[in-house]
């Protein structure tokens, strides 16, 4: 099950809670919403490329090396690939 799956099974396991505003033994919505948050949070974010500099698209951190994985300010990591097709392939 890729993360993505995950995220929308989530989702729906909380809209359907919601809108069925019964008590679930089986659901419970705050953890479900936190489990949300938290793997919402670990999104990879686009780097900020201009031709001086590359920064993390979540902090505006300075990467100094090309290819970063993570930014070592914040944590995020960087989505070289998503900006890559967007502005031009390798």
């Amino acid at each position: 099950m890729d993360r993505e799956k995950v995220i929308r099974h989530i989702k729906a396991e909380i809209e359907i809670a919601k809108l069925c505003k019964k008590d679930f033994a089986s659901v419970d919505i705050d953890m479900l919403s936190d489990a949300y948050e938290l793997l919402k949070e670990q999104e990879a974010v686009e780097p900020r490329v201009s031709t001086a500099e590359q920064r993390c698209g979540h902090c505006n951190y300075v990467l100094e090396l090309d290819g970063w994985i993570a930014c070592p300010w914040c944590g995020k990591r960087i989505d070289w690939e998503s900006w890559w097709s967007k502005n031009g392939n390798r």
